[in-house]
């Protein structure tokens, strides 16, 4: 037993994949797709960096199920290019090299994307409606859903053949899956929208396919943002749609709906701010594994959250970005060599050209 943080430092088996502690990289989509579609070197050499340093699991940032429908990025890796393939294949090998394991965010942004980013085609949601910007969003149809569930799963099945432990779906912030749960968003009259269990057939359906594709040895997580804004879905009906969910999921990543996509400093200056919501899914999701995020830069911190069982796992971004080397400084006890990140959000202003993070004020 680590005798510095023994509840953070302690493994962790889930289903049939072991995590060696519970220290894991959030998504950050800190990557470079070189001119093939797949991850450059510096990509995978910046993430082998965190392996060696000693964490349990790195999730890569956002891909695109569906280019040609949900990309909300030009320059995010399509997991549908088959250049990208073996660059996969490298990442998982080189992570698993020095004990971590790996994992992927899937995501489709739904009516959030513009036809720049996807081969000029307009935008889909539960809806049909007229964004601010002009443009116009059609309401998917059962083809279209069909269409996406069977995207998500083989997006899927290629990272379980590149040797990936584990996918993550992206259920949160506004992006499609979360857009068809809230009431805000889906104003559907079908038996897609209304109740919850209309509101949550759709991503049900999604994650069945999920499943489907990879078998029950492949770890599946959900991103899921455990509350939603004004006018959407409750506390609640949240814990009900997880009881759902784990029927295909093994373990769920919680975070809040966020009114600014770029991660408004208001939800930051709370030490943990969804760390209530880890205490609460403990009690109300039993047997699915519970990972929090938000402001986890102290080790004692994550160590107690576990200890006080408000948590299983632990995830965390921009102490990585402050601190690369956040999870061998953990690992020895080196407290005071840690520099905290002040919430700055700087990391968060890059733009098309410049896809890693060349601004941290610490």
């Amino acid at each position: 037993m680590n005798p510095y943080y023994p509840n953070l430092l302690s493994p962790i088996k889930i289903g049939n994949v072991t995590l060696k502690n519970r220290i894991c990289v959030a998504p950050m989509n800190l990557r470079e797709v070189d001119h093939n579609g797949g991850y450059t070197a510096r990509t995978i050499a910046f993430n082998e960096k965190f392996a060696k340093g000693g964490v349990a699991l790195i999730t890569m940032g956002e891909t695109c199920v569906s280019p040609r429908t949900g990309s909300s990025e030009s320059f995010m890796l399509r997991i549908t290019n088959p250049g990208a393939y073996f660059s996969l294949c490298d990442l998982a090998e080189t992570v698993h090299r020095w004990g971590a394991k790996i994992s992927m965010e899937m995501s489709h942004a739904g009516a959030l994307c513009i036809p720049e980013n996807n081969f000029g085609n307009q935008p889909m949601g539960p809806i049909d409606y007229v964004k601010p910007s002009g443009v116009a969003v059609r309401a998917m149809t059962l083809s279209d859903m069909e269409e996406v569930a069977e995207d998500f799963g083989n997006a899927a099945l290629t990272l379980k053949n590149a040797g990936f432990d584990m996918v993550q779906f992206h259920a949160g912030h506004g992006w499609l899956i979360h857009q068809f749960l809230s009431p805000r968003t889906n104003k559907r009259t079908d038996e897609f929208g209304g109740s919850l269990e209309n509101r949550m057939r759709f991503p049900l359906m999604v994650l069945e396919r999920v499943r489907q594709k990879v078998g029950k040895n492949m770890l599946i997580e959900i991103q899921w943002s455990a509350d939603d804004l004004e006018g959407g879905y409750t506390l609640e009906e949240s814990a009900a749609f997880l009881n759902e969910a784990k029927k295909y999921i093994d373990i769920v990543q919680l975070r809040a709906n966020e009114v600014d996509h770029a991660h408004p400093i208001g939800f930051e200056l709370e030490e943990t701010p969804f760390l209530k919501f880890g205490e609460y899914m403990k009690k109300n999701v039993p047997g699915l594994v519970i990972g929090v995020i938000g402001g986890f830069h102290y080790p004692a911190t994550c160590d107690k959250a576990i200890a006080e069982g408000k948590a299983d796992i632990i995830y965390a971004a921009r102490a990585y970005i402050s601190n690369n080397d956040y999870g061998q400084l953990v690992l020895e006890g080196r407290d005071d060599d840690i520099v905290p990140c002040l919430r700055c959000n700087k990391c968060h202003g890059r733009g098309a050209n410049d896809p890693f993070v060349s601004v941290c004020s610490v």
